[in-house]
C-alpha cells in the first residue's frame, strides 16, 4: 500500500509540474494605455507579407514583405528593412502571419540587433482584406484614435509608387 501512496504522490508532483511549466511558457501582457496598440509604434503600414522563413535555431520565424501604404514611419524604418522578426512559438509573443496576405502592422525597432520585431503584446497586427480603393479613408479614421495633440504626426503618408502594387484578393472584394 505504501508502494501505492508513492505512485500517486509522483504522479500529482508531475501534474504540478506540468501546470507550471505551461505557466511559464505562456505569453502574457501587461496591461496596455487605453490607446490602440498601432499608437506606441515605430511603424505603422500596410505591408504585403511575400515569404517566410523558421530558423529553428534561434527559434525565430522571418517575414518579407512590400509596403503598400506607409501609415506611420517617423525614422524611415521601412526604407531600411524589409524583413520581420518574431518568435517562432505564440507561447514567446510570436505572430503568424500568412505569405500573399496584406496586414495592417505596426512594431518596433529592436536598436540591439538592428531589425523590425512583432510581439504579440507590442505590436498591432490585423489582416487587411478590404479593396485598396478605401485604404485612406480607414487609415485616417484609426489615426484619430491616436491622442496626438500634433495633427501632422499623425498624416497619413502614402506613397503612390507603392501604394499601386496589386493584390489576388482586389478582385473579389
Amino acid at each position: 500500500m505504501a508502494k501505492h501512496n508513492g505512485q500517486t504522490i509522483a504522479l500529482i508532483i508531475m501534474a504540478v509540474m506540468a501546470t507550471w511549466i505551461g505557466i511559464i511558457e505562456a505569453c502574457s501582457c501587461l496591461a496596455q494605455s487605453d490607446q490602440p496598440r498601432y499608437c506606441g509604434t515605430d511603424f505603422f503600414a500596410l505591408l504585403l507579407i511575400t515569404d517566410e522563413q523558421t530558423n529553428d535555431k534561434s527559434m525565430s520565424r522571418e517575414y518579407h514583405f512590400q509596403p503598400i501604404s506607409i501609415i506611420s514611419d517617423k525614422q524611415r524604418l521601412l526604407d531600411t528593412y524589409n524583413t520581420l522578426y518574431t518568435y517562432s512559438s505564440s507561447a514567446a509573443c510570436g505572430v503568424k502571419l500568412r505569405p500573399g496576405d496584406r496586414y495592417l502592422i505596426g512594431g518596433n525597432v529592436d536598436r540591439q540587433h538592428g531589425r523590425l520585431l512583432l510581439q504579440l503584446c507590442r505590436s498591432f497586427v490585423e489582416r487587411y482584406v478590404r479593396p485598396s480603393t478605401v485604404m485612406t479613408e480607414d487609415f485616417q479614421i484609426l489615426l484619430q484614435h491616436c491622442g496626438s495633440s500634433d495633427q501632422n504626426e499623425n498624416a497619413v503618408v502614402i506613397d503612390k509608387r507603392i501604394e499601386s502594387i496589386g493584390h489576388a484578393g482586389d478582385a473579389r472584394q
